[in-house]
């Protein structure tokens, strides 16, 4: 089989700058992501790649129309109420809200910042899969090291984790293609790739829009269509090592087929 590459955006409010003192409004926040998804999924369409979009009810239902017109093509998932907290209730309250814009049966979740959820709460609430956990050590946020690296089960729930590399597990995140030659992000891409058969990849809309001095450098360079073409170059060539698809997909196909998963407590290096 192939290999899979899975690329993911956090469709969100863009609320990052008020962890930085920056007053933004809510509806200022609505209308950069807007225009970086609007820009960015123009491109990915062009490309002729499905991704999975995981998106705030909050989001969506500011822009309705945006969303029905992504899920004609697109995986919607659930990532939360909204992305400034987070509660129990907002797992099952969020799925019923994308699901009556989306019109799809919402199956997927990722919660804002890769913050750990209870997986039962996550099944209770009518999920297939989880996509909230990096497997490696990013200081100040989370230490998964003693965790899985690729896909496997817990307790029922289907565990998909954001990519790292074999052996130092360095995050394939968007915040790396920003900050390291894109020759070498790319390399990293295509060892991950045929070690694991399968890539997922995250980014988020407001990325492909110039923020100024909303965030720091590291935060914002290669912002806007800069960005938009990295992103595409990375598209083009990994076209060419595997296809493309929606978590949702990858996961019904690992279950439908009954593959084999990684089992809770060992560790894919």
């Amino acid at each position: 089989m192939d290999p899979v590459i899975m690329l993911t955006l956090d469709v969100e409010e863009f609320d990052a700058p008020l962890d930085k003192g920056h007053d933004l409004s809510f509806q200022e926040q609505i209308d950069i992501s807007r225009r970086g998804m609007e820009a960015v999924m123009e491109r990915i369409d062009s490309i002729g790649v499905r991704t999975t979009l995981f998106t705030t009810a909050r989001f969506a239902e500011s822009e309705p129309e945006l969303i029905q017109q992504a899920s004609q093509k697109h995986e919607i998932a659930s990532h939360g109420l909204n992305h400034g907290s987070f509660e129990r209730s907002d797992l099952l309250e969020s799925k019923k809200r994308l699901e009556a814009i989306s019109r799809q049966a919402i199956i997927g979740f990722r919660r804002p910042r890769l913050q750990w959820t209870d997986p039962q709460d996550i099944l209770d609430a009518g999920y297939v899969y989880n996509s909230s956990m990096s497997p490696t050590w990013i200081p100040g946020r989370y230490n998964n090291l003693d965790l899985p690296r690729t896909i496997y089960r817990e307790n029922g729930l289907v565990q998909m984790p954001v990519s790292v590399t074999p052996g130092l597990r360095i995050p394939l995140f968007w915040l790396l293609m920003k900050n390291i030659p894109l020759g070498l992000y790319r390399k990293f891409l295509r060892r991950t790739l045929q070690k694991d058969g399968y890539l997922n990849l995250y980014f988020h809309p407001w990325e492909f829009v110039d923020t100024g001095k909303l965030l720091p450098r590291y935060t914002s360079r290669y912002s806007g269509p800069r960005m938009i073409e990295r992103l595409a170059t990375c598209l083009w060539e990994l076209a060419e090592h595997g296809r493309f698809q929606a978590i949702g997909d990858f996961v019904d196909q690992k279950l439908r087929g009954r593959e084999a998963y990684v089992s809770q407590g060992t560790s894919a290096r």
